[in-house]
């Protein structure tokens, strides 16, 4: 009886024990659900990944359901822990976006200092465990460098804006960075602020190499003419200051003005070079027309002009000047090769006048005069003083040949009115008087000779 008194004394005391410890552990397990439920709820609100913590909640209530309380809180104590891991795993995830949008908005020149301090207390307050006031810090961290990026991409957005249409108003094709823009502004409308970023940098760099060509394009075309100018002795001072402001205005990025100042380049030196460089096609147009009306072939010489009035009308002023020089090679060569043809033409009677005795001096003189003229490439000249020596060589042979013709002539009918018994002493005289000029050269002398007896002859008959 002592014995089975005992053992349930024994046993009660261990009931007593048990649920004690029971009621405890329920407390507890109450206590830690609670806890893990509210951390749950914390984690929830800031868009953490709470699976693992919701498992472990509905683990504790059904062991809490079964009474194990035990088990319950041991569960409930694991919840507590993977809320408050899905809580620091979010915040830290927010930390660290707040630090790349902070570092994209040093790189832009456009950082938040007020970002910059919230985020280091964000991070000491996690570090300290007060997990609640390192979300408001890191909140308002992202907040703040939002808003930065925001006015920046919205500034940004707006300057592209700008300079894609001063891109169009110069026919430039802006479909590619247009394209960029578009897609920034639908990643700006969805929130996604690093493809924004990505798209307006994109965006801004092919616009901006576009503008850049287009004033590259202007500039060497303006010194393109200016080397053009400087060549004719045309003072290009007010065109170089302008190239030098559209640069520096490109380098400062004031685009509408690097484009305006670059047109007015070019517009100031083509303006100063218009009516000189007009003279100068004027100008190859009367040689062509003074070498056509002295008989050169000047066909490839007018090609050459028409070429460079083309030029002129499109303002290429280095095509104006190539073409004008063409035309003034093929003048002084269709001028030359005129000049020695004419020369050339004249050599035979040059013989033939030389083999008559008669006096070519005077050809020879002017010959000589061609001669010169032409090394000195003064062709109309060169061409005058040959054409000159050309016709009195001419006429000499032709008054040579004409006393020569009348001479024989006389003689013949002497000897035809001789058949006829007439008396042609007299005439014989005029004659033998007529043929000892024309040896003396005296060739005028001798027709009126020649002449005189003609008539004394006609008596006869």
């Amino acid at each position: 009886m002592a014995g089975n008194y005992l053992k349930a004394m024994q046993l009660t005391k261990q009931l007593q024990k048990q649920a004690v410890e029971a009621s405890k552990n329920k407390d507890l397990a109450e206590v830690e659900l609670d806890i893990a439920r509210e951390m749950l709820k914390k984690a929830k609100d800031i868009d953490a990944s709470v699976g693992k913590a919701e498992k472990a909640i509905a683990d504790a209530e059904n062991h809490f359901e079964s009474k194990e309380y035990k088990s319950a809180l041991e569960s409930a104590e694991n919840a507590r822990i993977e809320a408050e891991k899905a809580y620091k795993k979010r915040l830290l995830s927010i930390i660290n976006s707040v630090e790349n949008l902070n570092e994209m908005s040093k790189d832009m020149g456009c950082v938040s200092q007020s970002a910059v301090s919230f985020i280091k207390s964000a991070r000491e307050k996690m570090d300290e465990g007060e997990l609640e006031k390192a979300f408001e810090q890191a909140n308002k961290a992202w907040q703040e460098s939002e808003k930065g990026l925001h006015e920046h991409l919205s500034e940004s957005f707006s300057k592209a804006q700008y300079i894609i249409m001063l891109a169009k108003e110069q026919d430039v094709d802006t479909s590619i960075p247009e394209d960029f823009l578009k897609r920034a502004r639908n990643s700006m409308e969805e929130g996604n602020l690093e493809e924004a970023i990505g798209s307006i940098e994109e965006c801004m760099d092919t616009i901006k190499s576009k503008v850049e060509d287009l004033v590259n394009d202007t500039l060497e075309e303006t010194q393109g003419n200016i080397k053009v100018a400087d060549e004719l002795d045309i003072s290009t001072e007010k065109a170089n200051e302008l190239i030098e402001r559209a640069k520096e205005s490109f380098s400062k990025e004031e685009y509408e003005d690097a484009i305006s100042l670059s047109k007015q380049s070019l517009n100031e030196v083509n303006n100063t070079m218009s009516k000189r460089v007009s003279d100068v096609v004027k100008k190859t147009r009367e040689r062509v027309q003074e070498a056509m009306e002295l008989g050169a072939d000047t066909d490839k010489a007018q090609a050459y002009l028409d070429e460079a009035k083309n030029a002129l009308k499109d303002r290429s002023y280095q095509q104006v000047i190539d073409f004008t020089q063409k035309a003034k090679e093929e003048i002084d060569n269709a001028s030359f090769q005129l000049v020695l043809k004419v020369i050339s033409q004249s050599r035979t009677k040059f013989i033939s006048a030389k083999k008559a005795g008669a006096d070519i001096s005077t050809a020879l003189e002017m010959l000589n005069k061609a001669r010169d003229a032409l090394k000195e490439q003064d062709f109309r000249a060169a061409i005058d003083y040959a054409v000159r020596g050309e016709n009195s060589i001419e006429n000499i042979v032709d008054m040579y040949n004409k006393v020569e013709e009348a001479v024989l002539d006389l003689d013949a009918r002497i000897e035809e009115a001789a058949k006829y018994g007439l008396q042609t002493d007299e005439t014989g005289v005029y004659l033998e008087r007529a043929t000892l000029e024309a040896e003396a050269k005296n060739f005028q002398k001798s027709i009126e000779l020649v002449e005189r007896g003609k008539n004394v002859l006609k008596k006869e008959w």
